[in-house]
């Protein structure tokens, strides 16, 4: 027998007689590969979910305006929207807000009904399957919420519940409940943009203005613009705020690979 057989059966011998080391040694690797798997599966897992989000939020838009500042002016929305040959445009006010109970924030998006049907229809659809459209634009504080969000809070429609913005508190009435699952359909209150700027505080301003451009009307918006505001590409701004998870999920694989290490120790 060669040496590669005497040191296998050497081995083998010490693993029978200390067969408790073996076990533990076996288990250590084995919690030590779950690990790595696990932060793998859940890396991979919030990257295609927050993909997915930022996709459906976005809806349609290929374009954004977007000022430097802070909020875009509504002034300069109208002045585009009057224009003759202006492209599909939808203001949007976007906000983080906090319900009562609730640990994690939750998206406040306030929207103009009548331009988002091109944008976000999947959102806007609980405003026309509900009642009647009259009631969405004259009922203050009309409110869109998910079914996850409707259960945890015990609400159906009709229901009046109470949100926090910065130090602010604002009373909503459920208009409808969105039973549609989607990857960014939990943790989300839709509004009519009127109602979204009272809960702000600030009627001169919208988050953005999504657009739906092609090489003509991109020129056009750039040639009607000024100072401070930018239009940007959607899919590079959702690439770079995806790319602001890679350093999370480097630290996170690097800590598995260290559990694996110990494990193998």
């Amino acid at each position: 027998m060669g040496i590669p057989g005497l040191l296998l059966r050497s081995s083998l011998r010490y693993q029978r007689r200390h067969y408790w080391q073996a076990l533990l040694a076996l288990v250590g690797t084995a919690l030590g590969v779950a690990v790595v798997l696990a932060v793998d599966l859940a890396n991979s897992a919030a990257r295609a979910s927050f993909e997915l989000s930022a996709e459906q939020l976005r809806g349609t838009a290929t374009h954004r305006l977007r000022s430097s500042t802070g909020g875009f002016p509504q002034s300069l929305y109208r002045t585009l929207y009057t224009q003759p040959g202006h492209p599909p445009m939808a203001p949007v006010i976007n906000l983080d807000v906090n319900l009562p109970g609730q640990e994690r924030h939750y998206t406040l998006l306030g929207v103009d009904l009548f331009s988002e049907r091109r944008f976000r229809e999947a959102y806007t659809a609980g405003v026309y399957d509900a009642q009647s459209l009259g009631d969405w634009l004259t009922q203050p504080g009309a409110a869109i919420i998910d079914s996850y969000t409707a259960r945890a809070l015990e609400l159906a429609p009709g229901s009046q519940f109470q949100l926090e913005f910065g130090s602010r508190s604002y009373e909503l009435t459920v208009y409808a409940v969105d039973d549609v699952v989607q990857a960014a359909g939990n943790h989300f209150v839709l509004v009519d943009i009127a109602t979204a700027q009272a809960i702000s505080g600030d009627s001169t301003h919208i988050s953005y203005l999504d657009l739906i451009l092609d090489a003509e009307d991109r020129a056009w918006i750039e040639n009607r613009i000024p100072a401070g505001v930018e239009l940007v590409d959607i899919s590079e701004q959702v690439d770079g705020m995806v790319n602001l998870s890679a350093a999370f999920e480097l630290n996170l694989t690097a800590m598995s690979l260290l559990a694996l290490l110990v494990g193998l120790f």
